[in-house]
């Protein structure tokens, strides 16, 4: 009776798959974060140190895209600009394969680019809530990894802090651009990587600020009033009440 997808492209290419279907029976319902998962962001000791500039990203990131590009923006920057010479360290939360090894040790980058392996998600979460750009890759593939927005894009939205997308053109750029946080930079523009980084440290003690609405749409509590919305639609249920915030 109805089919749920979690973005637009997927539901255009679903029709497109199957045109026999009614428009109305494919609709939209994303992913989106849980705020009481940020509830120990706040409290105990630290996971980094609090006078850095730190640009962290969790997740599998090697499969993700070619960091080279990233890793030379970074050692370019150490290496002409005093503050990032004094202040950057990247911390990568996540899987560590090992391909960039030799990379990070030539460009003199192992006391900066810092492998914290898997650690549990309240963990993972405290270490982005702690730093200062948030690192998101998303990288459009034939198999349409464009279509959809990363699970981990919508706890970046929630913390509201700037984010330094390095993707190709998609959902998450188009989503990203919506949120005011994401500056999205193609994975292999070097010039453009360190463009982004430099203004997010010349802006580092402003906050970001978003468009709190549009990123209040992504709170599992008013997407868990949609599902039931649907569920209520299908047997014919009178609307149920908003979700309290």
């Amino acid at each position: 009776d109805r089919i749920v997808v979690t973005a637009e492209p997927l539901r255009a290419r679903f029709l497109a798959k199957y045109p026999f279907l009614a428009p109305e029976r494919v609709v939209v319902l994303t992913n989106g974060y849980d705020p009481a998962d940020f509830t120990a962001c706040t409290g105990g000791a630290r996971e980094l140190e609090s006078d850095r500039f730190h640009l962290t990203g969790a997740g599998n990131i090697e499969a993700m895209f070619d960091a080279r590009p990233l890793l030379r923006a970074v050692a370019e920057l150490i290496a002409e600009h005093p503050g990032f010479r004094a202040d950057l360290l990247v911390n990568l939360v996540g899987a560590k394969k090992g391909q960039y090894d030799a990379d990070i040790q030539a460009l003199g980058l192992t006391d900066r680019v810092r492998y914290v392996g898997w650690v549990p998600h309240t963990q993972s979460l405290r270490y982005l809530h702690q730093s200062d750009v948030l690192l998101m890759c998303a990288i459009a593939q034939p198999s349409g990894q464009g279509e959809k927005f990363p699970a981990k894009g919508f706890e970046y939205l929630y913390l509201r802090k700037p984010v330094l997308c390095l993707s190709a053109p998609g959902v998450t750029t188009e989503l990203l651009a919506r949120s005011g946080l994401g500056a999205v930079v193609d994975p292999a523009d070097l010039a453009g990587i360190k463009t982004a980084l430099r203004t997010f440290y010349e802006r580092r003690y402003q906050p970001a600020r978003g468009d709190a609405a549009f990123i209040a749409r992504f709170d599992r509590r008013r997407l868990t009033e949609q599902l039931a919305g649907i569920f209520d639609e299908l047997v014919g249920a009178p609307s149920r009440a908003s979700v309290a915030a």
